[in-house]
């Protein structure tokens, strides 16, 4: 029986790119062939009788084959792209909660180094600056997103296009020890 989510075409594009993926998380934590996505993928295929792997760039390389194949589908149905959109947007814009308190407390900092004195952070006021946060991250990441599935974009491997937006989401993150955004 022909598998209605994904016919695996080795792709040695792909296969290198796997390849390049697994030497860049040698020796971490969490190793993008042990994520979540990539370990449901080899759970699906042993389920419907595809090979499954235990080689990280295999694995990573059946997940990718998946991505290429249902995003591609987003070029030519506009609902699609906008579900794909959304779900991109709603796992890696942060939420409320997230913010850590050394967001706000530098906030304030700056408002007294700015001469506005002493402030106190009410409920609403942080309700307030949490929301900024929130729609710069949700503007820039859109644009990404709508960047990279334009026709723009064509020519770029949806792999590709997804490790780009992997990165931009991990281009900075806050140290609140630091008080600044780290590399």
């Amino acid at each position: 029986m022909a598998d209605p989510i994904c016919h695996y075409v080795m792709d040695p594009r792909r296969v290198e790119f796997s390849k390049i993926i697994q030497a860049r998380d040698a020796g971490a934590a969490q190793a993008f062939h042990k994520s979540e996505n990539v370990m449901r993928e080899q759970i699906r295929r042993a389920r419907v009788n595809q090979v499954t792997s235990d080689k990280p760039f295999q694995k990573i390389d059946h997940y990718l084959a998946v991505l290429d194949s249902t995003h591609s589908r987003a070029q030519s149905n506009p609902r699609f792209l906008e579900r794909l959109k959304k779900y991109y947007l709603s796992k890696n814009v942060i939420g409320e909660s997230q913010i850590p308190q050394a967001h706000y407390d530098l906030q304030l900092r700056i408002a007294r180094e700015r001469g506005h004195g002493h402030l106190t952070l009410t409920a609403d006021h942080k309700k307030m600056l949490a929301q900024v946060v929130i729609d710069e991250q949700f503007e820039s990441l859109s644009r990404w997103f709508d960047y990279l599935w334009s026709p723009d974009a064509l020519g770029f491997p949806e792999y590709l296009k997804l490790w780009i937006l992997d990165g931009v989401t991990k281009i900075s993150k806050f140290d609140p020890i630091k008080e600044k955004f780290t590399k």
